[in-house]
């Protein structure tokens, strides 16, 4: 095809142009692979690219099971508009039941209140950098309507006090929960309530300081987890080791802790209170030591 020397020509030409790859494009892939490929992109592409295209395009996306809204690299106001006002009111608008993932930075932008928007949506992925403390409260009210919530990842700026902290854990939905600080020598949790009702957790990270005791009272309402990622601290006195922490958790299969102040003994004694085929890695101040099926390794 050959375009004219005009500029009137040539956007004629242009516009002819992508109609042809357009149609090509809808002859060459079946809507299976299609269905794929967009559930790979991220919204604000996917309805930028191909809504409105044609009538076909509509149908598919708005047969999609699964929705990646990502919210990270946000830097400009209208960009969040138009995830307000018109990518979510189309998903909503759906007869299908559909699956969010949302990834945000609180930092970016004050995206956090779009979860107000989305709470008869089946959010099923939430990834939270930077999180301020401004918003902690309102996040952990906010996350108990959402019932198919099974991942939760939280890159906080400030502190959790230990009710938030309780709160997450025992989200009923919710079976991975990674719970990351900026600066993980916050203070340390004193107490887990007795109280709290028992956790569906089955991977646990959380990268702050406990103290031992409350490590192994934390335990007691973990009975579903399998793999544990956080690290404690022996606070320089006498301690009293659980020997029966395996009956706590007793499908955990992975365990690694980042220890202070506890020495080869000590840590000895620890590691033979889970009696479970695991994988047990501990750093102190000079070494790391990884006790796997139960042998010492360096």
């Amino acid at each position: 095809m050959h375009c004219g020397l005009t500029r009137q020509g040539s956007e004629s030409c242009l516009k002819s142009i992508e109609l042809s790859l357009s149609s090509k494009f809808e002859e060459i892939f079946p809507n299976e692979l299609l269905l794929m490929i967009f559930e790979y992109l991220n919204v604000y592409d996917l309805f930028q690219s191909f809504y409105n295209m044609n009538k076909r395009f509509n149908n598919l996306i708005h047969s999609m099971s699964l929705y990646h809204i990502d919210l990270n690299n946000i830097q400009r106001k209208q960009i969040f508009d138009y995830y307000r006002h018109s990518i979510i009111p189309k998903i909503q608008y759906q007869q299908k039941e559909t699956t969010i993932v949302l990834d945000i930075d609180d930092d970016l932008c004050n995206c956090i209140r779009i979860l107000d928007k989305i709470k008869t949506m089946n959010l099923k992925s939430l990834k939270i950098k930077n999180l301020n403390g401004d918003n902690i409260n309102y996040l952990v009210s906010v996350l108990s309507t959402f019932k198919q919530l099974t991942f939760l990842r939280i890159q906080s700026k400030a502190d959790l006090n230990s009710n938030q902290f309780l709160q997450l854990i025992t989200i009923p939905s919710l079976k991975k929960f990674q719970l990351l600080f900026l600066n993980y020598y916050y203070p340390s949790y004193r107490l887990i309530e007795s109280k709290i009702t028992t956790s569906n957790i089955e991977y646990l990270q959380i990268r702050q300081h406990f103290p031992i005791q409350q490590f192994q009272q934390l335990l007691q309402y973990l009975p579903k987890l399998k793999k544990l990622f956080t690290y404690i601290k022996s606070g320089g006195y006498s301690m009293s080791i659980d020997n029966n922490l395996h009956q706590f958790v007793p499908n955990l299969n992975e365990l690694k802790l980042y220890v202070q102040g506890l020495g080869i003994n000590d840590f000895f004694l620890y590691s033979k209170s889970f009696l479970v085929t695991y994988i047990f890695s501990l750093v102190t101040k000079m070494s790391r030591y990884r006790v796997k099926h139960g042998a010492l390794y360096t």
